[in-house]
C-alpha cells in the first residue's frame, strides 16, 4: 500500500489539512504539541478507526466543531482507492470507502465502519494487529520486540499469527463440549416413554370409538325431532298469517268508524261558519281598522318627543351663536384697541393693516440687529486697537539704547515723544470702545421693546386668523336654529292633525268586544275547514274502499278457517306456540347433547394426535440421541487438536521460517558485518558477526534498531501475503542519544525494499534522510503543513 494523500477537517488541532505523499522518504518536523504525530494517527483511523486508547474518539474533535473529518487516498496492487471517516460528538456520524478509475470517476464499494473496516483488511491483506505491531510504528517502541519478555514477545507474535484465537476457540469449545454432552443427559429415558405413550393411544382409541357410535344415534334422534317442529311452524305460519287477517279485519273497523266521524265533522263546521260568518269579518275589519289608529296614536307620542328633542336643541344652538359672536366682538374690539383705531373696522381691513404693522417690525427689528453687529466688531476692533498701543508702550519703556520696532537710536526725549502718542492712541481707542458699548446697550434696549410689540402682532394676528372660523360657525348655527324653527313649525302640525285618533280608537274597541265571542266560532269553524279542505270527497272515496276491503277479508277467513278445520283465535295460536317451542326445546337438547359428543371426539382425537406427536418427537429424540453421542465424540477429538501443544505450535512453527527469511532480507539492506541470522522458536535473535554468535543484547545502539526495524518488517510481510510497501514512524528518535538517532538516520536511508517511508520527529538529523521535507506549524491552536522541499 502506498498512500497519497490525507485530507483532515477538525481533526484534533488541524481545521482544513491537505497533505499529499509520494515514494520514498518524507519526513515531517515540527515542534513538539504542533500536530505533525496526528497526520499519521488520521491514516491509521481512516484505515482501521484506529486510536490510542488512552484518548477517547470525542477528542479527535477539534475544539469548537462539532465533527471531525478523515479522507485518505492510497493505492494497492495496482488499484486506487479513497477512504473517509467521520466522526461527530458522541457517535460515529459515517465511514464509506470508494475505489478510484482510471478517469477519476469514484465508485462506492462499502459503507458504514464495520464493512469498509473489513473491506480493507481484505485489500491489504492485514488487520489492525498487524498494522500497528508492524507498520505504523509509534513513539518508543521501534525496539519492542527486542526489550520485552521472551514469553511475552511469543505471545504477541502468536496473536499477531492467529494463535490467541486458537487457544480461545479451545477454551470456547470445553462450553460446547459440555453444552452438548447436558443435552445428551436430557435425552436419558427416551425408549421407556416411547412404550407408554403407545399404550395410552390404544386406549384413547377405543374411547373414540364409542363416542362415535353415541353420536350417531343422537343424529337420527335429531332428524326425526327436526321433521316435526317443521311439521308444526307450517301449521304455525298459516295460522299466524290467519291472525293477521283477523288483525287487519278489526284495524278496517276502527279506521271506517274514524272517517265517518270525520266526515260528520266537516258538515258540522260548514253549518256553523255561515250562521257567524257577518259578525267574525266585521270584527275583523274592526281589528285592523284599530291597529291602524294605534300606528297613529304611536306616532303622535314620538311627534311629541321629537317637538320636545328640536326645541331643546334650538336653545343650545342659540346659546351657542350668543357666545360666538360675542366672542368676535371682543376679539374685534381688542385688535382695533391694539392697533390705536377707532370705530368698528371689518376684520378683513385688521388684517391688512396688521400684515403691514409686522413687516414694518420685522425690517426694525432686523435693521437693529444689523446695528448691533456693526457697533460690536467696531469696539472689539478699538479695544485691540488700545491692546497693541499698551503693548508697545511696555516695549518701549522697557527698550535700551534703540526702538524696538525700527531698532534705530533711541534717545531719551524721543523715548518721550513716543510714549505721549502711545498713550494718547491707547486712551483714545478706549474711549471710543467705550462709547460704543453704551450705544450698544441703547441698541439692545431698542431691540427689546420691538421685539415685544412684534411678539404682540404676532399674536393679534393669530387671533384674527381664528376670525374666519368663528364667522363660519356663526353662519352655520344661525342656519341650523332656522332649520329648526321650520322643523318645529311642520311637527306641530302634524300633532294637531293627530289628536283626535284616541277618542276615535275607543269607540272602535267597545264595538268589536261585542263581536269577540261571534269571532272566536268563526275562527274556529275557518280554521277547521281550511285545515281539511277538499277532504270531503276523499272521506266519501275512502269510506267505500274500506267497507269493501272489509268484505273482502271477512270471506278469506271464512275459508283459512274451513282448510284449518278450527277457528282462528287467539288460545289456538298460543297452543300450537306452546308445542312448538316444546319441539324446539327437545331439539335443542338433541343438538347440545350431539355438539358435546362431537367436541368429546375432537378432544380425544387431539389428545390422540397429541400423543402421537409427541411419540413422533420422541423418536426423533432417539435419532437425536443416536446422532448427539457420535457427535460428542467427535468435538472431544476437534477440541483436542485446537490445544497449544497441537495447531498452535503447529503454527508457529510454520510461520518461523519465513518471518526469519523476511527479517534477513530487510537487515541485509543495512549493510552490516553480519553473515548470518537466526529466529529461535521463541522468536529471539541470534547473529553471526566478526566476533562469531551475537545475540542482539550484544549489538550497538544503531545495530540493534536495525534489527528491530528489520523483524518488524519481516513479521509484516509474512503475515500480510504480499510485498510491504509502506512504514510509518512516529517519533523514532525517542529515548536515544545522539549517536543512535545518527545511526537511526543512516538506517532508514538504507531502507531499500521500502517504497515509502514517513518519519514523524522533531530532531534536525532526519532532514538529510528526506527525499521530501514537510513542516507543521501551528498558531492560535490551529495546525497548518507547510512543504519545505
Amino acid at each position: 500500500m502506498i498512500v497519497e494523500e490525507v485530507c483532515l477537517r477538525d481533526f484534533r488541532s488541524h481545521e482544513n489539512t491537505k497533505v499529499s505523499l509520494t515514494d520514498g522518504v518524507t519526513v515531517i518536523v515540527g515542534e513538539n504539541g504542533s500536530g505533525k504525530s496526528t497526520i499519521l494517527e488520521a491514516i491509521n483511523f481512516a484505515l482501521f478507526k484506529g486510536n490510542r486508547r488512552s484518548v477517547l474518539l470525542d477528542d479527535l474533535i477539534r475544539r469548537g466543531a462539532s465533527t471531525a473529518n478523515v479522507s485518505l487516498v492510497f493505492h494497492v496492487n495496482g488499484r486506487k482507492y479513497r477512504v473517509v471517516r467521520k466522526r461527530a460528538l458522541g457517535r460515529a456520524a459515517g465511514s464509506a470507502l470508494y475505489e478510484i478509475k482510471a478517469e477519476g470517476e469514484e465508485t462506492l464499494i462499502a459503507k458504514g465502519e464495520a464493512e469498509v473496516t473489513h473491506e480493507i483488511e481484505r485489500i491489504l491483506g492485514m488487520n489492525s494487529e498487524v498494522f500497528t505491531s508492524a507498520v505504523y510504528i509509534r513513539q518508543g517502541e521501534i525496539d519492542a520486540l527486542l526489550s520485552i519478555e521472551p514469553s511475552e514477545k511469543k505471545k504477541l507474535i502468536g496473536k499477531l499469527l492467529g494463535a490467541e484465537d486458537l487457544e480461545r476457540a479451545y477454551a470456547e469449545m470445553y462450553k460446547v463440549v459440555s453444552e452438548f454432552e447436558r443435552r445428551l443427559a436430557e435425552l436419558k429415558g427416551v425408549d421407556s416413554e416411547i412404550s407408554e405413550l403407545r399404550e395410552r393411544i390404544k386406549s384413547k382409541r377405543s374411547e373414540l370409538e364409542e363416542l362415535r357410535n353415541l353420536l350417531r344415534k343422537a343424529a337420527r334422534a335429531r332428524d326425526e325431532e327436526a321433521l316435526a317442529l317443521r311439521k308444526l311452524e307450517k301449521m304455525l305460519e298459516a295460522v299466524e298469517e290467519g291472525l293477521r287477517l283477523l288483525q287487519n279485519y278489526r284495524l278496517l273497523e276502527k279506521e271506517l268508524a274514524h272517517l265517518r266521524e270525520r266526515l260528520e265533522r266537516l258538515s258540522h263546521y260548514s253549518a256553523r261558519l255561515e250562521a257567524v260568518r257577518e259578525r267574525g269579518e266585521r270584527y275583523q275589519a274592526l281589528d285592523t281598522e284599530i291597529t291602524e289608529l294605534k300606528e297613529k296614536e304611536k306616532r303622535l307620542s314620538v311627534l311629541k318627543a321629537l317637538l320636545n328633542a328640536k326645541r331643546r336643541e334650538k336653545e343650545e344652538i342659540e346659546r351657542e351663536l350668543a357666545g360666538v359672536e360675542n366672542h368676535i366682538r371682543e376679539v374685534l374690539k381688542a385688535t382695533t384697541k391694539a392697533l390705536g383705531f377707532s370705530g368698528e373696522p371689518a376684520p378683513e381691513e385688521l388684517e391688512k393693516i396688521l400684515e403691514g404693522r409686522i413687516g414694518e417690525l420685522q425690517e426694525e427689528q432686523s435693521r437693529i440687529k444689523r446695528e448691533m453687529e456693526a457697533t460690536t466688531r467696531e469696539a472689539a476692533r478699538l479695544r485691540s486697537r488700545a491692546r497693541e498701543a499698551e503693548e508697545s508702550l511696555e516695549e518701549l519703556l522697557s527698550a535700551q539704547g534703540s526702538c524696538p520696532v525700527c531698532l534705530s537710536p533711541l534717545s531719551g526725549e524721543r523715548k518721550e515723544e513716543l510714549s505721549r502718542e502711545y498713550r494718547r492712541k491707547a486712551e483714545e481707542s478706549l474711549r471710543r470702545a467705550e462709547a460704543l458699548e453704551r450705544k450698544l446697550d441703547e441698541m439692545r434696549s431698542e431691540l427689546r421693546y420691538v421685539e415685544k410689540r412684534l411678539a404682540e402682532a404676532n399674536r393679534i394676528g393669530g387671533e384674527l386668523s381664528g376670525m374666519a372660523s368663528k364667522q363660519a360657525e356663526r353662519q352655520r348655527l344661525m342656519q341650523r336654529a332656522a332649520e329648526l324653527e321650520e322643523e318645529i313649525k311642520k311637527l306641530e302640525d302634524e300633532r294637531r292633525l293627530l289628536e283626535p285618533v284616541a277618542q276615535h280608537i275607543a269607540e272602535l274597541e267597545r264595538e268589536k268586544a261585542e263581536l269577540a265571542e261571534a269571532y272566536e266560532e268563526y275562527i274556529e269553524a275557518r280554521g277547521y275547514l281550511s285545515r281539511h279542505a277538499g277532504e270531503r270527497d276523499t272521506l266519501e272515496r275512502k269510506i267505500g274502499e274500506v267497507e269493501r276491503e272489509l268484505a273482502r277479508l271477512g270471506e278469506r277467513l271464512k275459508e283459512m278457517e274451513r282448510e284449518l278445520g278450527h277457528e282462528i283465535t287467539e288460545d289456538y295460536i298460543s297452543e300450537l306456540r306452546r308445542r312448538r317451542d316444546d319441539a324446539q326445546a327437545k331439539l335443542t337438547e338433541l343438538e347440545r347433547s350431539i355438539a358435546a359428543a362431537e367436541e368429546a371426539v375432537k378432544r380425544v382425537e387431539g389428545e390422540i394426535k397429541e400423543l402421537e406427536e409427541r411419540a413422533a418427537s420422541l423418536e426423533k429424540k432417539l435419532e437425536e440421541k443416536e446422532r448427539l453421542e457420535a457427535f460428542v465424540e467427535l468435538l472431544r477429538k476437534i477440541r483436542s487438536l485446537f490445544h497449544r501443544d497441537n495447531l498452535q505450535r503447529e503454527l508457529r512453527r510454520r510461520a518461523l521460517p519465513l518471518i526469519e527469511q523476511y527479517t534477513r532480507e530487510v537487515f541485509e539492506e543495512f549493510n552490516l558485518p553480519y553473515s548470518e541470522l537466526t529466529l529461535s522458536e521463541d522468536f529471539n535473535v541470534t547473529l553471526f558477526g566478526p566476533l562469531g554468535e551475537e545475540s542482539a543484547d550484544m549489538l550497538s545502539g544503531g545495530e540493534r534498531v536495525a534489527l528491530a526495524l528489520a523483524l518488524r518488517l519481516g513479521i509484516a510481510r509474512a503475515l500480510s501475503g504480499s510485498a510491504l510497501e509502506m512504514i510509518m514512524l512516529d517519533e523514532p528518535t525517542i529515548h536515544l542519544d545522539v549517536q543512535r538517532r545518527q545511526e537511526l538516520v543512516e538506517i532508514i536511508k538504507k531502507l531499500s525494499s521500502i517504497p515509502q517511508t514517513i518519519v514523524v520527529t522533531h530532531d534536525k538529523e532526519f532532514e538529510q534522510a528526506a527525499d521530501r521535507l514537510l513542516t507543521v506549524e501551528k498558531k492560535a491552536g490551529v495546525s497548518r503543513v507547510v512543504e519545505v522541499s
